[in-house]
């Protein structure tokens, strides 16, 4: 079996963040995006994982990372 395919050379990730005084005004479309950049990465195959990501979230503002 060639594992080859499932090693990247180089580490791929992306940063959402968001700030926001009024706690409800946070942009939601933001954390949307995340979540949708988790599902795109998702391979579903045995070998899942090399995918992580993390999120920390407050009222006023939050950050997340997606790395591959």
């Amino acid at each position: 079996m060639n594992l080859d395919k499932y090693y990247i050379k180089n580490l791929e990730e992306k940063i959402y963040y968001g700030i926001n005084k009024n706690s409800e005004a946070i942009n939601f479309e933001i954390i949307k995006s995340f979540f949708q950049e988790l599902i795109k990465r998702k391979r579903n195959d045995p070998f899942e994982g090399g995918l992580q990501a993390s999120m920390i979230l407050f009222s006023t503002s939050f950050a997340g990372k997606v790395c591959l």
